[in-house]
This record gives structure tokens, C-alpha cells and sequence, in this order.
């Protein structure tokens, strides 16, 4: 084999493989940031032939195979259930149980027993993941770093059909699982989580809790409905990784802590990166591609932090006597201050106002805020005030003349206006006038929605409604930089702690 070859093939494992399964409409649990799309190869199943095309129109800046496959258990012939919404499709029948049931979106009632009525039933092959990946002569698929799976009551079955790429290969999973067995025979969180543990994978936590509503109402009311389901996500216990091969072991751990941050596990991500030798990182991150030298960078700026933590409850109650006392009729516990001054720690820490801006730069802007909220408050609720970015943006946001809205709910629109004043222009924008204004400027710096916008102005987003691509374009265009952005959760933190 040529050493050319051979090149490729490392390169090709070096990449993080996403596998999705259930890919109408191109809609994917991790979201990549544009800048890290040479690092990824994504795989995206659907069994309905019929929105192949779309979707990969969707992926053209990625290296992406959209691919006919039903994955399943077994490999064998079954009936697909083509549903009234495509969406609703599966192997599996719904339950008359819950035929009832509905969610109340914005315009109409999405009734489970009309979106999932079958207008087509075919008999099609289905096929393992551990076959695609592992065995006979279609093994030319890369097996999957991470898999995400929404496939309408099968989570577990694809999951069955995939031991050989859970033990070996798998760092991450995220897969659509019901609480009631709203499919027939489904499998629940309880066995897919054994499942998943029995191969080293954790539990983290549920993403996107589908609720719905269990008898329809006149319009007006709505009250609490039913948690029927979520994505939920598991990644690998990072100590269970195989060290056998010093390299191989650093790019797992490198992969997973990259994938755990993207979920917001920053814990996690440190976690892996300080298990890999100093070393070995350092020679292994760099080769990476641009998500292993966001890792040194991330990872380096965290060891130059200062190593100070908070107390723990033991150093509060140093005996069990004292730690009963809580609950005592004649309690007069009293307590010290802290020996720590971790507010002076940060404000002259430069290190962790980058660290925040690294991550902001990564497209993560939640986990960025999640850092700068969580540090609000410390030790006996000192407030921590004065993190240069904190303070810069939010001082640019009340002393701007005018502030562009972008993407915000009727409670954030209700907060901008506590701010406003009578010399303040407030601009709203919504998602898609926004969305097709940037799509369709062209590459020379132009205004969307002919708003005037300027470096002075302050863009108010929300993130989780695309603000970040919003906040890239127009950081790429000129039309903006980075502390003219903030994300409604700082104000509302901010707020909530009465800063």
C-alpha cells in the first residue's frame, strides 16, 4: 500500500463520522459549526427513498452520503408504514391507545391518529449497522463516532442491530425515545438505557421533552399536557476507552471531548483532554484539523486558569453532629467567609474571559452563557459583576442608540422593552425576513432589510433560534463584531440574580 494511501486513511479516521438515521428534511440533534465541516463525515439514512434528494441539498458545504437503508435488528424483509405526515413513518404501527393524543402548535392540532394514518404499507429490506460497517460486502461505510437516531419507535432496535459499532466505536448517542409505548412493541428509556450502559455509554440527560396534550380544549386554554417522549443523550465513559494504542486512545478522547462540548458537557470535555498525556496531546491535537486545534486552545487557556474550587459540603458541616444541626429547633450554626476571594480571581484573570470567548468563537454561545451565569453568584452569594464581557455587552445594549431584535419570544420582547427609553430605536426582526436577507445579499458588505445596521448597533439574538448564524454572517460581512452581540439568556440571568 502507497504511502498516499495510507495518508488518506488516517485522515479519514482523524475525522469525527456522524451517522444519522432518519434524515427527512435534513434535521440533525448535533449541530456543526460551518467552520469545522472538513472535520465530519456524516452518514444520513432514510427508508423513504422519495426525500433522499432533498436532503442532501441541504448538506452541500459537507462531506455528506445520503444513503436508502433501513437500518433495523436484523437484516429481512418488513413492512414500511408510510404515514399521512411522512415524518410519523415506521416499522412499527401506532397505538390506538394514544390516537387521542395532540400537540397544539401554532396554527392547528397535530392529532396522533390523523398524522400517522398509513397510506402506503411496502414490504423493503432492512439492514444492521454492524453489517453497513462491520461485515459482508457493504463494510465500505465508516462506522460512527457518534449516532443519532429518530426513527419513530425503532431506537432500540437499531441499537440491536449495531453491537459490533457499540463496542469498538461509538463515543456518543442521541435517540428519539418514548416514555408510553406509543408504537407498538417499542422498547423505553429503561431498556435502551441498559442497553447502552451494558456497552459503556452514560446516561446525560433528555434534550427536546416532546409534550402532548391528552384531550382537546377550546382554544385559549392550555394548560400542562403529557411528557410522551425526548432525545436523549449518552456519551462514553471516557475511562472505558481501550489504551492499547497510544494514538488511537488520544483521538477517541479527543473526539469524544469535542462532541460532549457541543452537548454542553464542559466537564466531560476537560475530563477526556487531561487523560491524554501532555505529549501525546500536544503531538495529536495539532493533526487534528481545526477541531483538535480548538481543543489545545480550549484546553491550554483552562490549565493557565487558576486551580481553585469551591468548598464542599463536608468543609461546611465537618461532622455529622454539625450537619444535623441543620435541623435542629436551636440552630445557630454561623459560618466563615471564605478563605477564597475567587471574585478578585476572575476580575483580574484575563484567561477566563478568553476561555468564554474561545468557546463563543466555537458557535457554542449557550455553554459560553451557562459559564458566565453559573459564576454570578459564588461562596455565600458574593456577585461576581465586573467579567469584562459580561459588563461590555450588556453596557453596549443600554447605551446604544439602537437595537436590532433578532428571534425572540414575546417574554424577550418584553425584556428589551424594560430597556428601551425614548431616544432608543428598537428594531425587530423575525427569523425568516432576517434568514433570506442574509441569504441573499451578495458578497459585498450590504445592509439586510435596508435597516442601516452599522458596527455601532447592538444585535440583540436569541441563539437557539439561529442566532449564531446570523451573528456570523454579519461578523464575516462587516456589518458587526463580537460585543454588539448578547443572547437574551445573559439579560435574563442578569436579571433573575439582580445584577
Amino acid at each position: 500500500m502507497n504511502d498516499g494511501i495510507l495518508a488518506k486513511l488516517k485522515n479519514e479516521k482523524q475525522r469525527i463520522v456522524i451517522h444519522h438515521v432518519g434524515g427527512r428534511d435534513g434535521s440533525m440533534p448535533l449541530k456543526i459549526s460551518p467552520e469545522f465541516s472538513s472535520d465530519f463525515k456524516i452518514y444520513i439514512y432514510d427508508a423513504d427513498e422519495t426525500c433522499l434528494e432533498q436532503v442532501q441539498s441541504i448538506y452541500t458545504n459537507f462531506n455528506v452520503e445520503v444513503l436508502p437503508f433501513c437500518l433495523d435488528s436484523n437484516s429481512e424483509k418488513k413492512n414500511f408504514y408510510l404515514c399521512y405526515d411522512p415524518y410519523a413513518s415506521s416499522l412499527r404501527k401506532i397505538n390506538p391507545v394514544y390516537q387521542s393524543y395532540y400537540h397544539r402548535l401554532a396554527n392547528y392540532d397535530y392529532i396522533v391518529g390523523e398524522i400517522t394514518t398509513v397510506v402506503e404499507s411496502k414490504e423493503i429490506e432492512t439492514i444492521t449497522l454492524d453489517e453497513l460497517c462491520h461485515i459482508g460486502i457493504n463494510n465500505s461505510v465508516m462506522p460512527p463516532d457518534f449516532l443519532s437516531i429518530d426513527a419513530q419507535g425503532s431506537s432500540h432496535d437499531i441499537l440491536s442491530g449495531a453491537t459490533m459499532c457499540l463496542e469498538s466505536n461509538i463515543l456518543g448517542v442521541v435517540c428519539e425515545v418514548e416514555f408510553i409505548e406509543l408504537y407498538i412493541g417499542e422498547k423505553g428509556l429503561g431498556e435502551i438505557s441498559t442497553l447502552l450502559k451494558n456497552n459503556s455509554l452514560n446516561f446525560i440527560r433528555a434534550i427536546d421533552i416532546q409534550e402532548m396534550k391528552t384531550y382537546r380544549v377550546k382554544s385559549g386554554i392550555v394548560g400542562k399536557g403529557v411528557d410522551v417522549g425526548a432525545n436523549i443523550l449518552f456519551l462514553r465513559d471516557p475511562t472505558s476507552i481501550a489504551k492499547d494504542d497510544a494514538n488511537a486512545y488520544a483521538v477517541k478522547l479527543c473526539k469524544l471531548a469535542f462532541l460532549a462540548l457541543s452537548f454542553d458537557c464542559i466537564e466531560i470535555s476537560i475530563e477526556c483532554l487531561l487523560l491524554i498525556g501532555e505529549d501525546t496531546f500536544n503531538q495529536t491535537a495539532l493533526n487534528l484539523g481545526s477541531y483538535g486545534k480548538f481543543l489545545h486552545k480550549f484546553i491550554s487557556l483552562y490549565k493557565k486558569i487558576e486551580n481553585v474550587r469551591p468548598k464542599t459540603f463536608i468543609d461546611y458541616y465537618p461532622t455529622f453532629e454539625i450537619s444535623k444541626q441543620r435541623f435542629s429547633t436551636t440552630n445557630n450554626l454561623s459560618f466563615e467567609s471564605s478563605d477564597v476571594d475567587l471574585k478578585n480571581i476572575i476580575e483580574s484573570n484575563d484567561l477566563f474571559e478568553q476561555l468564554v470567548e474561545h468557546l463563543w468563537s466555537f458557535g457554542n454561545l449557550p455553554l459560553a452563557i451557562k459559564i458566565f451565569t453559573d459564576n454570578l453568584l459564588v461562596d455565600k452569594g458574593t456577585r461576581i459583576t465586573s467579567v469584562k464581557l459580561i459588563s461590555s455587552v450588556v453596557t453596549n445594549m443600554i447605551n446604544a442608540e439602537r437595537v436590532i431584535v433578532y428571534g425572540l419570544d414575546q417574554s424577550g420582547m418584553k425584556m428589551v422593552a424594560e430597556f428601551s427609553s425614548n431616544n432608543r430605536q428598537i428594531i425587530y426582526c423575525d427569523d425568516y425576513k432576517w434568514g433570506q436577507a442574509i441569504k441573499n445579499s451578495s458578497k459585498k458588505v450590504e445592509d439586510p432589510l435596508n435597516i442601516g445596521l452599522s458596527i455601532k448597533d447592538y444585535v440583540l439574538i436569541n441563539a437557539g433560534r439561529g442566532g449564531m448564524k446570523v451573528r456570523r454572517k454579519l461578523i464575516k460581512k462587516g456589518l458587526a463584531d463580537l460585543e454588539h452581540f448578547i443572547d437574551i439568556a445573559i439579560i435574563r440571568e442578569c436579571l433573575n440574580k439582580n445584577i
